[in-house]
């Protein structure tokens, strides 16, 4: 029974230099009557870390 499809993206990281609580993902989920889902996971810390980033570029 398939009732939809799962694509999961995650970027190549170094396993040594990996903060598995600041990253995120992309997930595709395709249902059987053809609706599409497209979803961005992010980490509270990546998020945390994308609003500090955008603060500091309007500042600029």
């Amino acid at each position: 029974m398939n009732d939809f499809k799962l694509w999961l993206e995650f970027e190549e990281v170094d396993p040594d230099n990996w903060n598995v609580n600041n990253d995120f993902c992309n997930i595709h989920v395709e249902l059987n009557d053809g609706r599409k889902y497209g979803i961005n996971i992010w980490t509270y810390n990546f998020l945390k870390l994308q609003l500090i980033i955008m603060l500091f570029l309007v500042k600029i």
